[in-house]
């Protein structure tokens, strides 16, 4: 995160410390949030914003509100955003989420190409007839669309067995602080709240940026980067009771073109041209 960035974000972070000194944990029923003591206190909101790569400086955010004590009662997340806060919402520590996105081969991560040798005997036979390769499209019932750089298999997969063993239910607001994440529909250009189903599945689709990954699936929905219609979701999180929003930024200025060399790099640049409008 840039230090004109995180100076936006101090000032709030300071303020919620001086007022909720104390070690805090979730109402019942969803809206009242309390101490530990028992007393009243308002609901605190984390809204995560997309930003590629550098998402990845939302860990730092949580530290800092873990060191002053401030609770988080609810996190909405977009792209990069959602997956850190999902983690997050879902139980695992800043440390565990450190861990997996240094353990991550993300240039990997961003080609579904496999080895010949770990390919069934059956599908090394398709070099030689030219039908290993990516597919051509999305199809959805009346409609086409032309399938991304990649499908995004590796990175389903990371993410399924990542969470594979925090989260045991469909519904966000189950988790140890409820979540939501935010994804676009590319037919409609509406904005898809993502509360309830699979959450590899959730974060998947809010990261899932045009042209760079295939569009998941959803109902009649086909899903991609969040950013497109709403980076910092801060109207999402306060529909799920937040009295307070810290709203965390990561946008970095655009790449030059000598700094475009590889997918990873296009990736970030193109989340960075979607987000911009939906920051502000």
């Amino acid at each position: 995160m840039s230090r004109a960035k995180l100076l936006a974000v101090s000032p709030l972070i300071l303020a919620a410390a001086l007022t909720l000194p104390a070690p805090t944990m979730a109402g019942a029923d969803g809206h009242r949030c309390t101490r530990s003591d028992g007393s009243g206190r308002p609901c605190i909101g984390l809204v995560l914003g997309g930003g590629g790569a550098r998402g990845g400086a939302h860990i730092g955010v949580l530290k800092k509100l873990e060191e002053l004590r401030i609770p988080v009662d609810y996190i909405a997340g977009t792209s990069m955003g959602a997956i850190i806060g999902g983690f997050y919402a879902a139980g695992m520590d800043t440390a565990e989420i450190e861990a997996v996105l240094a353990a991550a081969d993300w240039p990997d991560l961003f080609s579904d190409a496999t080895e010949r040798r770990d390919r069934p005997l059956r599908r090394k036979s398709d070099d030689n007839l030219g039908l290993y390769g990516p597919k051509l499209g999305i199809g959805r019932r009346d409609s086409w669309l032309p399938g991304g750089a990649v499908a995004g298999q590796k990175i389903s997969l990371l993410l399924e067995n990542v969470l594979a063993r925090q989260v045991q239910t469909r519904d966000f607001d189950a988790l140890p602080i409820p979540f939501r994440a935010v994804a676009a529909d590319i037919v409609t250009g509406d904005m898809v709240i993502l509360g309830k189903g699979q959450l590899s599945m959730a974060l998947r689709s809010s990261m899932s940026v045009p042209g760079a990954f295939d569009p998941v699936p959803h109902g009649d929905a086909l899903l991609v980067d969040g950013g497109i219609v709403r980076n910092l979701p801060v109207d999402v999180v306060r529909d799920m009771g937040a009295d307070i929003v810290i709203a965390v930024n990561v946008e970095y200025p655009l790449l030059a073109a000598d700094e475009l060399t590889g997918l990873l790099s296009i990736v970030a640049q193109l989340s960075t041209l979607m987000v911009v409008p939906n920051s502000e």
